[in-house]
Parts: C-alpha cells; sequence; structure tokens
C-alpha cells in the first residue's frame, strides 16, 4: 500500500530512473524490462477498491516472465 501511494502520486524520484517496476501498473503493464532490479506485485487496493483491471500477484504469474525467473532461483 505505502508503494502505491508513493507510485501514483509520482513520488519515488529518490531511486534511480528504471531500478524499481511496478508489474500492473507500469505502462504498458506485465512486460519485463531492461535493466529493472525489483519488480512489485501489489494487488490489495485493486480488490479493497473492486477496480476492473488485468492484475497479477507473482504466484499467478505462470507461462509469464516472472514466474520463470521465481522458479529459477527456488532452491526447495
Amino acid at each position: 500500500h505505502l508503494y502505491y501511494q508513493h507510485w501514483r502520486t509520482d513520488r519515488l524520484t529518490f531511486w534511480e530512473e528504471g531500478l524499481v517496476d511496478n508489474f500492473n501498473f507500469s505502462d504498458p503493464p506485465h512486460i519485463k524490462r531492461k535493466g529493472v532490479r525489483v519488480t512489485l506485485f501489489n494487488t490489495s487496493h485493486i480488490i479493497i477498491q473492486g477496480m476492473d483491471i488485468e492484475a497479477y500477484e507473482l504466484h499467478e504469474t505462470e507461462g509469464m516472465w516472472p514466474w520463470e525467473y521465481w522458479m529459477k532461483y527456488d532452491k526447495s
């Protein structure tokens, strides 16, 4: 929630450009971006506010690039 509030009001300029990405809200959404080191999957506000948008949590991205990264680093 904290990240989303600052992201939507453009108050995250203390990070270098392209370091952090929001998987569900960057434009365009759901794509892999070169140079991004952190990708966020915050969807709680979408459910709470009843927003009708296509959004995913990390565990819901099977078949997409985040899932492949996640499974690659799963050491269990």
